[in-house]
């Protein structure tokens, strides 16, 4: 998959259960918190390994941000290519 592609996660209050679950189009993302600060911080932590694991945006920076509303986009840009090589490791 391409890069530039933008991802949403959102934190949905179940009442019955008294967590914070994730509504998203991230592939693998389940996510239950407690808190809404605890879902913001797995959600930062799970999105960009899942994206890369099961989308396979391997060579891509992968930033999650939330909104004012509490919705995460993860959006994700090609990594910029360096024009120097680097040095080799002994």
């Amino acid at each position: 998959m391409g890069c530039n592609v933008n991802f949403y996660a959102r934190a949905v209050w179940d009442r019955d259960a008294a967590v914070w679950i994730s509504n998203s189009d991230i592939p693998g993302l389940v996510i239950e918190a407690g808190t809404l600060a605890a879902f913001h911080k797995l959600t930062r932590h799970f999105a960009p390994d899942l994206l890369r694991e099961n989308l396979g945006i391997r060579d891509a920076i992968v930033a999650p941000r939330f909104d004012r509303h509490g919705r995460l986009s993860v959006r994700c840009r090609q990594r910029r290519r360096s024009n120097y090589a680097r040095p080799k490791v002994l």
